[in-house]
């Protein structure tokens, strides 16, 4: 896209937020638990100026805290989805041949864009540790997740007042879903969290609808990163509410209607942006798991969307399995093995069971509640099936990685996250020589010092409650 300086006037997005609209959203808030909180981020009507005199040694290079947390963003978020740290000031005037653009030169906004961005990445850095009194307003009694996720929200308010400049949307977008995952795992406020969403994949669509022959190829992958990073965290909703809409965060009338109306859409022709406009991505993310199957976006992504697409897959498996068996308790109890353990059908089994039933669904010779998008995902490509997913992500993150072998660094967690999942699936399956039984040992150790390190991410907590059930089940 061409420098800043050049698009005057910018034109304008039909889906843009006015400063009000975004104050509005800021208090959105059902949760009595938080009052103080939400009333420290709905103080985004404050001045723009003030948030970044406040905080302006964080974002400076050579601090000691701001470095603390932007590695501890990096470390325990980012680097998970391949996601990239937003830039300086003079690092994305970088991006414009010849020195067209310096920092001195570039509009209000998008500097409002940047520091917005920054900031609040170093919120989503103050998640695990929870540090105080490093900075901030209220001095060293404050919550530093809440400060620094204000002073980012006044700059978010004083910069959608007019359109960014193209080259910054992906900035934009990832500001909106770190407020979101703030909402969803620090505020527990689950509206919230649908909200901010809703406005990040605003957006992030429009990435999609400005891209062009001469878009940067590191845009269209960090686009691909945050939408994994969305299908991610959705996937976490998405099994606490077994995939049933009618329970999920109603939002609709508060923001735009930026999202497609036609909710029989599919995902199978979709890739990268153009994903977050799906009408079924309303609420979450569902059906194909247009990130995990494009080989052209990063690994970190591939594996953190098909992670999100087992989750998604065995929560419909434990709904339609539900179903199933009410009225059928005594039918279906479990049997005895020689070790005494309980001999369950593995999820396995139990999937290619309800495979055979929804082919008898869509022939019409049953009145069970429709198959949802990953469901029908599943059913017309076998290579979506979940042992197939399974399979497919585990060869890209158990590539070896210099002699020892082994998966890379960056990408040991999403195999650990893999191995546990692994094991959950095959719980029940059966060996005599309890191999299975030490694998699932091994990984639960795993997950604990993994749930150690990520704190904030619920879908390795999940996963390692459900590996500890498993592993119960097994040695009890």
């Amino acid at each position: 896209p061409p420098p800043p300086q050049q698009q005057q006037p910018r034109p304008a997005h039909g889906d843009s937020l006015d400063s009000g609209q975004l104050r509005g959203l800021l208090a959105v808030s059902n949760q009595q638990q938080v009052q103080r909180q939400r009333d420290a981020l709905a103080a985004a009507a404050g001045s723009p100026a003030a948030a970044t005199t406040d905080y302006t040694p964080l974002l400076r290079p050579d601090d000691r805290d701001g470095a603390h947390l932007r590695s501890s963003y990096a470390a325990t978020f980012a680097d998970f989805f391949g996601l990239r740290p937003c830039p300086s000031e003079a690092g994305h005037c970088d991006r414009f041949p010849g020195g067209s653009v310096t920092p001195d030169t570039l509009p209000p906004c998008d500097v409002s864009v940047l520091n917005a961005s920054r900031l609040a990445e170093l919120a989503v850095g103050a998640l695990p540790s929870r540090r105080a009194g490093f900075v901030g307003i209220g001095g060293g009694g404050s919550d530093p997740v809440c400060d620094l996720a204000g002073a980012s929200a006044r700059l978010l308010a004083s910069c959608v007042r007019e359109p960014v400049h193209p080259s910054l949307m992906h900035e934009l977008s990832k500001s909106f879903f770190l407020h979101a995952l703030i909402r969803l795992v620090h505020l527990d406020d689950p509206l919230g969290y649908a909200v901010y969403r809703r406005v990040s994949l605003m957006y992030l669509a429009q990435i999609a609808a400005n891209a062009g022959p001469a878009s940067d190829q590191a845009d269209g992958e960090q686009a691909s990163c945050l939408l994994a990073c969305v299908s991610y965290h959705d996937s976490s909703a998405y099994a606490s509410r077994g995939g049933d809409e009618g329970n999920a965060p109603d939002v609709e009338g508060r923001v735009p209607a930026a999202l497609g109306r036609d909710r029989d859409r599919t995902a199978a022709g979709a890739a990268g942006p153009a994903m977050a406009s799906l009408g079924h991505n309303r609420t979450w993310f569902q059906g194909v798991p247009c990130v995990y199957v494009s080989s052209d976006s990063p690994a970190e992504a591939r594996l953190a969307d098909a992670l999100a697409y087992l989750v998604r897959s065995s929560a419909d498996r434990s709904r339609r399995s539900d179903e199933d068996g009410e009225g059928k308790e005594g039918a279906r109890a479990p049997t005895r093995s020689r070790s005494g353990r309980d001999s369950r059908p593995s999820l396995k089994r139990k999937f290619l069971d309800d495979a055979r039933r929804e082919r008898a669904t869509t022939n019409g010779s049953s009145d069970r509640v429709p198959l949802g998008p990953t469901e029908r995902a599943a059913m017309d490509r076998p290579d979506l099936r979940f042992d197939a997913v399974l399979e497919g992500a585990g060869r890209i993150a158990g590539a070896p990685a210099g002699p020892l072998g082994g998966p890379p660094p960056r990408l040991a967690d999403h195999a650990l996250l893999l191995r546990a999942v692994r094991c959950i699936s095959d719980d029940g399956g059966g060996d005599g020589d309890g191999a299975a039984a030490r694998a699932a040992v091994e990984a639960s150790r795993g997950m604990a010092g993994l749930c150690s390190s990520r704190p904030s991410d619920p879908v390795a907590r999940a996963v390692g409650r459900n590996l500890a059930l498993s592993l119960a089940r097994r040695i009890g």
